[in-house]
This record gives C-alpha cells, sequence and structure tokens, in this order.
C-alpha cells in the first residue's frame, strides 16, 4: 500500500503467479504505448483538463485556458511526464534553459499561476503536486485512455 502512496503505479503479493505478473506487466505495457502514442499525436487528455501540444491550447472543462508562453511550456513538460516527480534543477533546465541549479522561486510563481488557472481548487491541487524537498509531480490519475 504504501508503494502506491509514493508513486507506485501497481504491486503484487506473495505468492503470486507467473500468468498473473505476464498480464500486470502486458497490461502496463499496453498503457505505455497508449499514452506514448496520444503524445506523439500531440494531445495529452487527463480529468477534465486537454492539452493540445501542437497548437499550444489548453482546455478545462471544455473551456479554453489561457496561459503564458512559459506557463504552457511548463504545463505540457510536467504533463509529458505525468506520473514522475521532476526535479526543480530538470524544470529549470527545461523550461528556462538554466544549466545549473540556481535559488530561484520562479518555479513556485508559475505553478501557483498554473494551478490558479487548471485547478478546481487551487489550494487543494489535484494535477501538479508537490514533492516537498524534490520539485513537483503531475499526477497520472486522472489519465484518459
Amino acid at each position: 500500500m504504501v508503494g502506491l502512496e509514493i508513486g507506485a503505479d501497481d504491486y503484487i503479493t506473495k505468492p503470486f503467479r507467473t500468468r498473473e505478473l505476464l498480464a500486470r506487466i502486458a497490461a502496463h505495457l499496453r498503457k505505455a504505448r497508449q499514452e506514448e502514442e496520444a503524445v506523439n499525436q500531440g494531445r495529452l487528455e487527463f480529468k477534465d483538463l486537454v492539452i493540445d501540444l501542437n497548437e499550444r491550447r489548453v482546455f478545462h472543462d471544455s473551456s479554453e485556458v489561457l496561459l503564458t508562453h512559459t506557463e504552457f511550456d511548463l504545463l505540457a513538460f510536467l504533463a509529458s511526464n505525468a506520473g514522475k516527480v521532476l526535479s526543480r534543477e530538470k524544470i529549470l533546465n527545461h523550461v528556462w534553459g538554466y544549466e545549473y541549479p540556481i535559488e530561484t522561486r520562479v518555479i513556485d510563481v508559475h505553478i501557483r499561476n498554473l494551478r490558479r488557472k487548471i485547478e478546481q481548487d487551487p489550494s487543494h491541487p489535484f494535477f501538479i503536486l508537490a514533492v516537498p524537498g524534490i520539485g513537483y509531480r503531475f499526477t497520472s490519475a486522472g489519465k484518459l485512455g
């Protein structure tokens, strides 16, 4: 149970049957292929949130959300890596192009602005979660497909 709480997608208890293990692996591989196809098609779909990477448009509850260039880049990077914990350094490097870690709150400011625009309740976010001492994780719980 703890594994699921800290980000695992699945677990299996001992003793387990080889057939069940292989079926679970196949299911995860199918899911990964579907997610990769969605990214390759330029569209990420989550619960109440659609990100069109090609047109650089975001829709929440079927209404378009207007984002700044940087907000879109940040959201697209987080959502493209849904379920993964991304360090502040990795986010800075990818979105802002900083090659070395620096002390800045620029990420926090943009995350706060994004939450105001895409979360039902920004003070209790569903999509963009902080991982204390590391960075942020975009939840894959609402992933469609």
